[in-house]
């Protein structure tokens, strides 16, 4: 399980985003942990703004894979990245 202190230590600040996490130090069954800096997930990112994408590069994200459904994206109102 993990604590609030772990949970907060892997928030990912961004401007725009009110719930972005780094998913690097969760237990895995053999007991170890996620990598960080690896995997991050968050919510929609149609609101971010151009300075919290220049904050994701800087946390070395370079890829966005979209897992809503179509319906979803069309509801956006920004163009990613």
């Amino acid at each position: 399980m993990v604590n609030e202190a772990e949970r907060e230590g892997r928030a990912l600040r961004v401007e725009g985003l009110v719930n972005a996490r780094d998913l690097g130090g969760l237990p895995r069954q053999n007991g170890t942990l996620t990598p960080r800096g690896v995997f991050f997930r968050s919510e929609n990112v149609d609101w971010v703004t151009p300075a919290g994408w220049d904050q994701m590069r800087e946390a070395g994200i370079r890829t966005i894979i979209d897992l809503r459904q179509a319906g979803e994206q069309a509801q956006d109102t920004q163009p990613t990245g």
